[in-house]
């Protein structure tokens, strides 16, 4: 069983979580997954089921931490990040983990800890790291040697 879940978003998921769990003794951070944009090619429960879902997963003992989205693509981020902060805090939750490749600074504004990035690199690219520190946004750049990444980033 994974540290963090970033993609509960259906009730046999967690009751899978909530048994594996048990199997092996560990509790991994969850993040629930909301699908804010409606979009039927996209996972995630609606914001309307949100409570319900929320409950039921404490039920199960899951170690619910966040809520996850990712935004439509080709429409303000925006909205969609100013909604998912007042879930969270609607059902007191702290973390966040919201945002792609071309819309991470916007995240971090709304601050999203988790960035899911997938990319496709060529070979000896360079890839930015952005770290955001008290407003301020700091690049680091990572040499990458392999063709392909695909990997979530955990901004301190």
């Amino acid at each position: 069983i994974f540290d963090y879940i970033h993609s509960l978003d259906n009730k046999k998921l967690a009751k899978k979580i909530s048994e594996e769990q048990e199997k092996q003794n560990k509790k991994p951070k969850i993040f629930i997954q909301i699908n804010l944009g409606e979009e039927v090619q996209k996972s995630g429960i609606m914001k309307e089921n949100l409570l319900d879902f929320y409950q039921f997963s404490k039920d199960l003992g899951l170690n619910i931490i966040g809520l996850m989205c990712i935004p439509p693509f080709g429409e303000d981020s925006s909205k969609f990040f100013s909604k998912m902060t007042e879930l969270n805090e609607l059902i007191n939750l702290k973390e966040l983990s919201m945002g792609m490749s071309s819309d991470y600074i916007n995240a971090l504004e709304y601050n999203s800890k988790d960035v899911q990035t997938y990319l496709t690199l060529s070979v000896s690219t360079s890839l930015f790291l952005v770290k955001k520190d008290e407003m301020r946004y700091n690049a680091f750049v990572l040499s990458l040697q392999e063709t392909t990444i695909s990997c979530g980033l955990k901004l301190l």
